[in-house]
């Protein structure tokens, strides 16, 4: 019973899943039903479009992560440099460390 416990969890959330797209609480074209995306996974599989968008995907985090990194020391740097710099940036700084990172993904979206 206990090996089971791992695959009883997994079931309930794929039903949980399937009762909301049953519902209709959310439109099936932005949360569509698990045998659909594993349908649709395994049709993007078998035409080899599946890893390349991956790839694209992975690839744009990245740049995404390289900039924001970027930026963020540069600003960090000409901050640390130039005091009126700094002052001007303190109270943006202070206003999102004061913020939870739940509240802070929407805006970065």
């Amino acid at each position: 019973m206990l090996a089971l416990r791992p695959l009883l969890g997994t079931v309930v959330l794929l039903a949980a899943w399937q009762l909301v797209v049953i519902s209709g609480v959310v439109p099936r074209a932005y949360f569509p039903a698990p045998l659909e995306v594993l349908d649709a996974t395994r049709d993007l599989t078998r035409r080899g479009e599946l890893l390349p968008a991956i790839g694209v995907t992975f690839a744009r985090a990245v740049a995404g992560l390289a900039g924001a990194v970027i930026l963020g020391i540069g600003l960090a740097l000409v901050a640390t440099r130039y005091k009126l710099v700094g002052r001007a940036f303190t109270p943006i700084a202070d206003l999102f460390r004061s913020l939870p990172p739940a509240a802070i993904t929407p805006i970065s979206i």
